[in-house]
This record gives C-alpha cells, sequence and structure tokens, in this order.
C-alpha cells in the first residue's frame, strides 16, 4: 500500500516540475523576496532625513536648562563645529506648575 502512495507522490511531483509555471515561480519568487528586502534599502539610502534644524523651537518649562541641553543634543558634531548653521532655538518659559 506504501508503496502505491509513493508511486503517486512521485508522478505527481514530477508532473508539477515538468510545467512551465513552476520553474517560472521558482525564478519569480526569489526576485520579488530579493526586491522586498533591497527597494527599502535603496529608498532610504537615497532620501535622507533633513538636516535643517533651525525651524525646531524647544519649549523649556523646567528651569534647569534641559533645553539647551536638548538643542545641543540635536546638533550633529560638524554643525556644531562649522557654527554656520544655526541651532534650535529653546524658549524658556517660567516653571509649569501641577495643577
Amino acid at each position: 500500500m506504501d508503496n502505491k502512495i509513493f508511486v503517486v507522490a512521485k508522478r505527481e511531483y514530477l508532473e508539477r516540475v515538468r510545467s512551465k509555471y513552476f520553474l517560472v515561480i521558482t525564478l519569480v519568487v526569489p526576485v520579488l523576496l530579493a526586491g522586498l528586502v533591497l527597494f527599502p534599502t535603496y529608498l532610504a539610502s537615497r532620501g535622507s532625513a533633513s538636516s535643517d534644524i533651525r525651524h525646531i523651537t524647544i519649549i523649556d518649562g523646567t528651569g534647569t536648562g534641559l533645553g539647551d541641553r536638548i538643542a545641543k543634543a540635536l546638533m550633529p558634531d560638524s554643525v556644531a563645529q562649522a557654527g554656520d548653521t544655526p541651532a534650535p532655538h529653546p524658549e524658556r518659559i517660567g516653571p509649569c506648575r501641577k495643577r
């Protein structure tokens, strides 16, 4: 009985492998998977985040200079050393009170 099932399974497998759709899918699926992996990588390399941080306003209500530290952390090292690009400007307001 097992031998008959094996013979039928082998025949069905060989019929599927011989079809042109099997060959097409065998070639297309790896290409699609590679595209799904490489296309986002390509897009990420083409479009970088904006380095224009002059429009950021930091509202500091702590009174501890937290806004200055955040502004310094937002500045890339190369821009901070060059000094030609304006940094984000923290606005100091009075201490926030809990209600």
